[in-house]
């Protein structure tokens, strides 16, 4: 007599099926998180080259990066075309997957760009509590704490004093699981944690002045400013 072939019953099979929902509901935000955490390391590569890309810049013009603002009332904000043209061969930045941050669903195709330079340190104002004449890269105190390029939503700059992405593309993005990639003027590059970026998005009640006045921004301290975040 010969034996049936063994088939599943109705309740191993959904034994099976639970099994697998439970392993797949362990397993899926492990894999998220695993991807997001290549994109910060892809999006913190680009950050890197076009820094170095700006950097490269200063070298070749007598130590001046390529300033966003020249003077109180104009204002450039071509500056990354031009170093697509010069350092990437491209005649617009939003035509570079350099200047695109894989972790932004939308494109940066207005200005092309994600990362923002900081336009607060690299201008040439003359009036106002904070004079900042052009500067050279040479004369930076704290470079290894004050940033260049910062990740924002689609602008030139980036801006410590705003908090809204949807009226002011250059306040900045924290999008990488709460951290923002950073490139620094002495060259290096990292993810910093939304409490360890002075700005609006971070220290909401602190005062516009406050936020300036530090390293990361300024880089340096200026007297009678103090605020909880000029350790930063």
């Amino acid at each position: 007599m010969k034996k049936r072939p063994y088939s599943f019953t109705l309740i191993e099979l959904l034994v099976v099926i639970s099994i697998i929902s439970i392993l797949a509901s362990l397993l899926l935000p492990a894999l998220k998180r695993a991807r997001e955490t290549a994109r910060t390391g892809a999006c913190l590569s680009n950050e890197r080259q076009v820094g170095i890309a700006f950097c490269n810049y200063a070298n070749d013009y007598n130590g001046y990066i390529l300033t966003p603002v020249t003077n109180s009332s104009s204002s450039d904000w071509y500056m990354h075309d031009t170093i697509a043209k010069n350092y990437f061969s491209k005649d617009h930045a939003k035509d570079c997957k350099v200047y695109q941050c894989p972790s932004e669903p939308l494109p940066a195709t207005t200005v092309g760009t994600h990362y923002g330079v900081n336009n607060q340190l690299f201008r040439n104002f003359s009036s106002g509590w904070l004079k900042s004449p052009m500067m050279r890269m040479g004369a930076l105190v704290n470079p290894g704490k004050s940033a260049m390029l910062v990740e924002n939503y689609q602008h030139s700059t980036f801006e410590f004093s705003y908090n809204d992405p949807v009226s002011y593309q250059n306040t900045i993005a924290f999008r990488h699981t709460g951290k923002a990639n950073v490139f620094f003027n002495d060259g290096h590059a990292a993810s910093r944690k939304y409490r360890e970026i002075p700005c609006r998005v971070s220290y909401p009640s602190t005062s516009y002045a406050e936020l300036c006045n530090t390293y990361f921004i300024f880089d340096r301290l200026v007297p009678g400013y103090e605020s909880v975040t000029c350790g930063l």
